[in-house]
């Protein structure tokens, strides 16, 4: 008879419900992983029902936006009042302001003011050279839209985007840039700027900031105020670093600005490649940027930038550039004084290096004795010498009238009277 060892039934139970709940386990997993798929699948659905509404024309859209490409602001604008409809519920209105927005810097964000409006991408090919062009469409847009449009208009000198009258202002020498340069002024993008070169003691006007602005393009501007809105930042680094790209340009107005509100940094921290970005964009002759030029002249920095720094003085001076450069002839030109104390101070050293005499002391010797052999006072050889005590040994060198030479953990160290 075989032997069958006894089983405790508590522990069928603890077997039976363990497989049960590894059973239950399994089936809530897998309920929850077909829940995050399909969540997923009808998340890509409806972000492709969005994106599938960017699409190209070809039929009665496209006819319009052909012949709508070439309207001037005034022309699209009286399009504005077309109810006729063309293609997959646009009317003509709708296809003209989606050139006004597109082509023509239009704020359609300020002129409507709906939170929910809509946007539509579309492409058409030109029917003349072929080319593809893309504007976006705004559907959904009502009677009460369009009456708000043309308020708008009929309010608004400059009823653009701030890139719009950017651009304006780019263009316009006559007399709407005052009025464009007030439009500009009142935008976000500007204050933010603005704010932005006024945060220290040096204040920058709005007529010195601008034109540095117009001579980049609009996309510093934008990239610049888009990081502000996510991490608001108006120190010194962050102006230093957008500067540097406006000195890039060679700007002559990013250059006045600089030296004049942070020239020791410009001086000592930019790499001699952006210095010479920034020294070439100069062509105003103030006295902040002499003063500048003229201590770049005589630092520390390359002979590159000391030469570009030299031929910028006598550019911006009126003065003749002397064939060949030489960088003492305009130490000389532009820094006489300085020139000449060094020259000076060269030649005290080296009649002082000629004059030297070392003694070597001897027995009998004393400092009453060297000093009347040779002229000199005895507080003159104290000092020239370090002495602490007027007791000599024999052997001892002392310097008359000049440097010595005096060893100290192993380096010769020079010291002059």
């Amino acid at each position: 008879m075989e032997f069958k060892p006894f089983e405790n039934p508590w522990i069928k139970k603890i077997r039976f419900l363990t497989t049960i709940l590894i059973c239950s386990v399994s089936l809530n997993i897998g309920l929850m992983t077909s829940i995050i798929y399909s969540t997923i699948v009808q998340k890509n659905t409806v972000k492709n029902v969005e994106t599938a509404v960017s699409y190209q024309l070809t039929s009665t859209n496209a006819k319009v936006l052909n012949r709508f490409f070439n309207f001037t602001f005034d022309q699209l604008l009286a399009e504005l009042d077309n109810k006729v409809f063309a293609e997959d519920g646009y009317m003509y209105r709708d296809l003209a302001l989606a050139c006004l927005v597109s082509y023509h810097y239009f704020d359609i964000e300020r002129a409507v003011t709906k939170s929910n409006l809509q946007h539509r991408s579309l492409t058409f090919i030109h029917q003349d050279g072929g080319e593809t062009f893309e504007l976006t469409a705004f559907p959904g847009l009502d009677h009460t839209d369009f009456q708000r449009v043309h308020a708008f208009v009929k309010s608004q000198k400059w009823p653009l985007t701030s890139e719009g009258i950017f651009h304006e202002l780019k263009k316009e020498k006559g007399e709407n840039f005052v009025s464009l340069t007030k439009a500009f002024c009142t935008t976000s993008e500007f204050y933010t700027l603005f704010a932005l070169f006024n945060r220290g003691e040096e204040k920058i006007s709005q007529e010195r900031l601008l034109p540095m602005l117009l001579a980049g393009p609009w996309h510093l501007i934008d990239s610049f105020c888009k990081a502000q809105k996510n991490f608001p930042d108006i120190s010194k680094n962050v102006m230093r670093k957008l500067l540097k790209k406006y000195i890039k340009l060679e700007s002559h107005h990013a250059a006045s600005i600089w030296i004049a509100i942070d020239s020791e940094y410009v001086l000592r921290q930019l790499s001699d490649e952006e210095l010479a970005h920034l020294i070439n964009g100069i062509n105003e002759n103030t006295q902040s940027i002499q003063l500048f030029l003229k201590k770049t002249l005589c630092s520390v920095r390359s002979d590159h930038i000391r030469k570009i720094t030299g031929i910028k003085l006598y550019a911006i001076t009126g003065k003749s550039i002397p064939e060949p450069y030489k960088h003492e002839i305009a130490m000389k030109t532009f820094l006489p004084a300085f020139f000449f104390k060094v020259k000076e101070k060269k030649a005290k050293e080296t009649a002082l290096v000629k004059s030297m005499k070392i003694y070597r002391v001897k027995n009998g010797d004393s400092l009453w004795k060297i000093a009347h052999k040779y002229s000199v006072s005895i507080e003159e050889l104290r000092k020239n010498n370090h002495l602490k005590t007027d007791v000599l040994k024999p052997g001892q060198e002392l310097v008359i009238n000049g440097p010595v030479e005096k060893v100290h953990s192993g380096k010769k160290q020079h010291f002059f009277p």
